[in-house]
């Protein structure tokens, strides 16, 4: 059986892929009501990551960027599909797909833009750190204190 981490990280790197097949590539960008772009990008790599999370663990919640809540609340996966969709659709490589389990503490971030694979480019970060995230979330905001 394939564990939380697992399905995150392959979650996470079926998003990216989903994600790079788009990236340079010219993208229509519409704003969501709060001003943030949003691009088809961002709406099928998160259909991805939600598809394979729901296929490994379909009694957990999502709570989506692009699609909101879906299913339970108890414990739930949150996804942002593409955290840095201005970077992303102005070809910058500088953006990344965002996994967390909202119970659990154990979260997945993958960077494929930046074409570093595992070692650098897919990190394990507590919870604390990838709940929070806003649209006015900017990179090394999640960044403890102490370092």
């Amino acid at each position: 059986m394939e564990t939380v981490v697992d399905a995150m990280e392959a979650s996470a790197r079926a998003g990216g892929a989903v994600a790079v097949r788009h990236f340079r590539r010219g993208v229509d960008v519409t704003l969501k009501a709060d001003r943030s772009p949003v691009s088809v990008a961002d709406r099928e790599g998160e259909q991805a990551v939600v598809t394979a999370l729901a296929a490994a663990f379909p009694d957990h919640g999502v709570l989506g960027e692009e699609s909101g809540a879906q299913g339970p609340t108890a414990r739930r996966f949150i996804v942002d599909p593409i955290d840095g969709t201005r970077n992303f659709v102005r070809g910058i490589p500088f953006w990344a797909v965002l996994v967390a389990l909202e119970e659990g503490g154990v979260g997945r971030l993958r960077a494929p833009g930046r074409g570093e694979p595992d070692a650098a480019g897919l990190r394990r970060l507590p919870l604390l750190r990838l709940a929070g995230v806003t649209p006015g979330w900017r990179p090394g905001a999640w960044r403890s204190r102490s370092g």
